[in-house]
């Protein structure tokens, strides 16, 4: 628990009114290219393994690393992080520039990007709601004890609904206290009462693969 809430503490400062910036993107792409550029030149003497290994350690983790920030980012922006992420996939099955990347990242059980940031908004959102975050993170969400509008369902009255704060602006709608809510109540009933944060994990990504 200590672990977790260290990484959390690491990333509040970004979280509580969200405001991505376009250098840190263009430094990522920039930096992904140079490393892919070098990877397929030596890619051929490499078997599909060990690209798997490098391109995990190398490229992959650099995707993952604080993607929460980029929702809200522009479709332009997603889009060539994605095209960054097919070229990964065409890298590790030494496939031709102009194939799918589509049945490569099933294959590797990959999801796109913008899932991928959708994971882990609703990760950060479960561990707040079962205390494996800090309390000033967890401030920023609140429970709806009872539906507002329709009619009272077994999903409305579950307990784990958010509420979805008002906002006007579209960078707001990126903050952690809106775009995790709104995030968190579109998941299934049976994901949300997940009983640990791995069944969590694990229901999350089959949901979003389907």
């Amino acid at each position: 628990m200590t672990f977790l809430k260290t990484h959390f503490l690491h990333i509040i400062p970004h979280f509580h009114h969200h405001h991505w910036e376009q250098q840190p993107i263009n430094s990522l792409v920039s930096s992904c290219n140079y490393h892919l550029r070098n990877l397929f030149r030596i890619g051929r003497y490499l078997d599909k393994e060990t690209r798997h290994s490098v391109v995990r350690a190398f490229l992959l983790s650099r995707f993952d690393y604080g993607n929460a920030l980029l929702y809200g980012a522009s479709s332009n922006d997603l889009n060539r992080i994605q095209s960054l992420q097919n070229r990964c996939a065409k890298f590790i099955f030494s496939a031709a520039r102009l194939d799918s990347p589509k049945p490569l990242l099933r294959a590797l059980h990959w999801l796109p990007i913008r899932k991928r940031i959708q994971i882990k908004f609703c990760l950060y959102v479960y561990k707040c709601l079962n205390n494996f975050a800090p309390t000033y993170l967890s401030s920023m969400l609140h429970r709806k004890t009872s539906p507002l509008y329709g009619p009272v369902t077994r999903s409305a009255m579950d307990g784990t609904l958010l509420l979805i704060p008002p906002s006007k602006k579209r960078v707001g709608d990126g903050a952690f206290s809106i775009a995790g809510p709104v995030l968190w109540n579109s998941l299934p009933f049976h994901i949300r009462h997940s009983k640990s944060v791995t069944l969590f994990k694990k229901q999350l990504k089959t949901y979003l693969f389907n």
